[in-house]
């Protein structure tokens, strides 16, 4: 909301579905190996089946809504992330875009909501689950 009550205009720069190699290099890795992937609880990660089981609630979604804290360059480097301050936490996000100008629509400052499900990995050496981003919404300019 903004200071006179009205409400924020959002657009979405990203969106699971529209990202076609990512989802492949998912389900390939958690179709073709013992250590890396996913594990297809309720379907294998981005089919048909996986969104009706997203729709119906039996992969919840969640959200985090803040502003923009940072914008940089993670892992060695070669990642781009952002940080979210939420309430005064902040979380880290890999800067994921499909639209033509979403990558530009990282901005410090502005307002962004990621919604996210969580998965298990194959293997929980790193982590129980994993934040998978479905969408990010931006505020408009």
């Amino acid at each position: 909301m903004t200071s006179g009550g009205e409400k924020k205009a959002f657009r979405k720069i990203y969106d699971l579905r529209d990202d076609v190699s990512f989802v492949a290099q998912v389900q390939k890795a958690s179709q073709e190996t013992l250590d890396f992937g996913l594990v297809p609880e309720h379907g294998l990660f981005g089919t048909h089946g996986w969104w009706d089981a997203v729709a119906a609630g039996k992969i919840e979604t969640y959200s985090a809504t803040g502003r923009i804290k940072r914008i940089y360059m993670g892992s060695m480097n070669d990642w781009p992330e952002f940080e979210l301050n939420e309430d005064g936490n902040t979380s880290v996000w890999s800067r994921y875009s499909s639209t033509p100008d979403g990558g530009s629509a990282y901005v410090v400052e502005r307002h962004i909501r990621v919604d996210y499900v969580l998965q298990k990995p194959k293997t929980t050496r790193l982590a129980d689950t994993h934040k998978m981003v479905i969408e990010v919404w931006v505020e408009d300019e």
